[in-house]
């Protein structure tokens, strides 16, 4: 198996806008931009999200890795301990 290095950078990609199901929303108004640097197999996905302030509810199916490059986030599971992560 070959190691390949992905340069994360979104100089050639145009920003995706949205925002939580209305059915998911708490409190807020929070926005979303997602760049899609690079997708795989249409399971495997890499690039930088950013939203604005806001609090929702989120369900996944998938693993996800992330690194918080600036401000801060706080992630609950349903009955469980609430988790701040910083960059």
């Amino acid at each position: 198996m070959s190691a390949h290095y992905l340069a994360i950078s979104t100089d050639s990609v145009d920003a995706e806008h949205g925002a939580p199901a209305p059915d998911r929303l708490i409190a807020g108004d929070p926005k979303f931009r997602t760049w899609n640097v690079e997708e795989r197999d249409g399971r495997l996905y890499a690039g930088i999200w950013e939203a604005t302030p806001g609090k929702w509810r989120i369900e996944y199916d998938e693993w996800e890795f992330c690194h918080i490059l600036s401000g801060v986030s706080v992630v609950a599971e349903d009955g469980g301990e609430a988790r701040t992560v910083r960059a």
